[in-house]
């Protein structure tokens, strides 16, 4: 039986059966220094496993916490950075045939969100928008290989089975780190979708409010969540959509920022945008955001209707 040091304490124990003397003391203290090795080990690994479950719990607390879009994937990219121990970290918004970064993680500088790229057949990037596919390493897409020179791992999130944002992950995951990173997009995905919910349920709300049906006092519209401007009397009314991408326009929201918060996609919300302007009489976002400022609709001076 081979008794050196890679054998282990089983089978120096079962040499210590036939042993004696000097040879059976030599195997004891061997028996003892393998079983302390093993304990240390045993130790770290527990050490590292409960390290990376608090990781993730303050990850997923993170996430739920977020009250926009925008902040969501600023707090995804952070987590995912955090977890897998990655460099760089995009979040990009899927449109259409196009992914629009909006928000990046980096340990060095230049980490600002690059410019949106299309997303072309047979690309690691399309290859992960078929909902359930497995995360893709491989090279980035053009517009991003020089933020991932050695290769990233590709994943996606979605609401149902639609698919809402790309993330890019520098490096090659570990199993561990892999597994943590797969449970964190899910939660991103949920999280996606809960704000969408979130911002209908407000809308649903204040047209309660409006039509004098709810109580303030009642049922008020879920924390984060800004009562929506109306238009000013004698002009074309806004549906309640429009309200709300009026809303986050007068806050200097660009049209991805909107469609972050309100997960929907940039088209569409160029189109409210579109007829908000031909509603409201104004040719650009900016003379809107001035008359609307002048007649004091910004969201400082809104103010829920007194019963």
């Amino acid at each position: 039986m081979n008794t050196g040091e890679e054998a282990s304490a089983a089978d120096l124990i079962a040499a210590m059966h036939d042993a004696s003397g000097r040879d059976l003391t030599e195997l004891g203290r061997r028996v003892a220094d393998r079983l302390d090795r093993e304990k240390s080990l045993r130790d770290n690994r527990i050490d590292e496993l409960r390290n990376r479950a608090r990781r993730l719990d303050r990850a997923v607390a993170d996430l739920t916490a977020a009250t926009s879009g925008t902040e969501l994937l600023r707090r995804a990219c952070t987590a995912l950075a955090d977890i897998c121990a990655a460099e760089r970290v995009v979040a990009s918004f899927v449109e259409s045939e196009t992914a629009v970064p909006v928000a990046t993680y980096g340990t060095h500088a230049g980490s600002e969100a690059p410019p949106a790229y299309a997303l072309l057949p047979g690309s690691p990037e399309s290859a992960v928008l078929v909902p359930g596919s497995a995360p893709v390493i491989g090279r980035s897409a053009g517009a991003l290989r020089h933020l991932f020179p050695d290769g990233c791992t590709i994943t996606a999130a979605g609401v149902g089975e639609t698919t809402v944002v790309l993330i890019h992950i520098s490096g090659t995951l570990a199993a561990a780190q892999h597994d943590s990173a797969t449970l964190l997009v899910e939660v991103l995905g949920g999280c996606l979708q809960r704000l969408g919910l979130a911002t209908r349920r407000a809308r649903q709300l204040d047209l309660l409010r409006s039509s004098g049906i709810a109580r303030e006092n009642r049922d008020p519209a879920p924390a984060g969540i800004e009562p929506v401007p109306a238009a000013p009397p004698g002009m074309e009314p806004l549906t309640e959509r429009e309200r709300e991408v009026l809303r986050l326009i007068l806050r200097g929201s660009s049209n991805t920022a909107i469609a972050t918060e309100l997960v929907i996609t940039v088209d569409t919300v160029k189109s409210h945008v579109k007829r908000i302007l031909r509603k409201l009489g104004a040719t650009n976002r900016s003379e809107l955001i001035a008359r609307h400022s002048a007649a004091g609709l910004t969201r400082r001076s809104i103010a829920p209707p007194s019963r």
